[in-house]
Formats: structure tokens, sequence, C-alpha cells
């Protein structure tokens, strides 16, 4: 005897609407101490909607902090510290993103 089961296709939550304003392509203007950034980004949604994808223009691996402030003109100001030490932190990367277009 042949059982089918049937699954329902998960749909991601709708809180996460919120953060469409992250897609789209943006200009990264600022610097990097130590780390992978291009000079530009483009975000995007991952198949499904479960997921931004920042494409190539940011990739931090390992433990991070990171302060994003967003300005009433727009643009996002990010700020990024890695450890050094059991307590201690340093800069990595500090830039504004803007949109383009």
């Amino acid at each position: 005897m042949s059982e089918e089961a049937s699954f329902e296709t998960p749909t991601p939550d709708p809180a996460l609407r919120r953060l469409d304003f992250l897609v789209g392509s943006w200009d990264v203007k600022g610097s990097t101490i130590e780390g992978p950034m291009g000079p530009a980004g483009e975000t995007e949604w991952m198949e499904g909607g479960f997921f931004l994808v920042p494409g190539d223009s940011l990739v931090v691996t390992g433990p991070a902090r990171i302060r994003r402030t967003s300005s009433s003109d727009g643009t996002i100001r990010v700020d990024s510290k890695v450890p050094v030490g059991p307590d201690a932190w340093t800069p990595m990367m500090s830039y504004v993103l803007t949109r383009n277009g």
C-alpha cells in the first residue's frame, strides 16, 4: 500500500516585508579596515522570500557587531567591529548606503 503525503509550501512571515526598503541597488561609500567589500552593491530577496541576499558587496564571517542607522534622507550608515580578543573589538568597516536611482 502506498501513501502519498501532501505538503504546503511555507510562506514567509509578513513581518519580513518591513525589510523591503533594503531591496534594490545601492552605492556603498566608506572605508574597510579589513575584509572584502566592493564599491557598490545590490540587495534582493532570495527565492521564496525568507532571506535577503546582499550580493557581493559585503561578506562578514564569524562574530561581528554591526550598527545600522537610518537617516531622514534615506541613507543608511553602517559601522562594523570585529573581535580582537576576549573582550576587545576593533572597527572593521564604516560606510554609507545610498539608494541608486
